[in-house]
């Protein structure tokens, strides 16, 4: 049983389907907001219905984790909704980059030019 922590934020990869929605799901039960994140804005949306999600407690935002303007992007939204400390765990398999910071990885994506 998971047992939610005031005020903390979680994000699940690959929560559109198997493992990574049955995480965000769980973690919605337990009263975390929940950043959702996958390659098909279909599927994460029907987590956030299975889940019956408060909006207030979602965040669901295609993603392909593979392409770092994504991973940018999407860490740039959970700042903009959430702040910038969000602890992640992925289905993908994000390794020691999963806990990154927003800050961190803007300095540590590709920059253009």
């Amino acid at each position: 049983m998971l047992t939610a922590i005031p005020n903390r934020v979680a994000l699940v990869t690959g929560a559109g389907s198997g493992i990574g929605r049955a995480v965000a799901i769980g973690l919605l039960a337990a009263g975390y907001s929940v950043v959702l994140a996958g390659r098909h804005q279909h599927t994460l949306d029907e987590t956030v219905s299975l889940a019956a999600a408060d909006e207030r407690q979602v965040l669901a935002l295609s993603t392909d984790v593979t392409v770092p303007s994504d991973v940018v992007r999407l860490f740039e939204a959970i700042k903009q909704r959430f702040g910038d400390d969000v602890p992640a765990g992925g289905v993908a398999g994000g390794g020691p980059r999963a806990l990154m910071r927003a800050e961190q990885v803007s300095r540590a994506a590709p920059q253009a030019g």
